[in-house]
């Protein structure tokens, strides 16, 4: 037997939206890559990873703006 928990674009473009935080699909492909690269295995992926993962997604883009501003 095997079992699969698929999580997708879609889940995070619309936890993105609930969030106020507007995402390119590119942007939301980006934020499953991060979460498959640096998730735990002993506690899987939740929602709880999917909102850090945007978040830490609009950090990085302020900080690249402000990057930008100062140089």
């Amino acid at each position: 037997m095997e079992i699969q928990i698929t999580w997708c674009t879609e889940d995070v473009l619309d936890t993105a939206k609930q969030m106020e935080v507007k995402l390119t699909e590119e942007e939301a492909n980006d934020v499953l890559f991060t979460i498959e690269a640096n998730h735990d295995a002993n506690f899987g992926i939740t929602w709880d990873n999917i909102e850090w993962a945007i978040q830490d997604l609009v950090s990085q883009k302020e900080n690249e703006k402000n990057e930008d501003i100062q140089n």
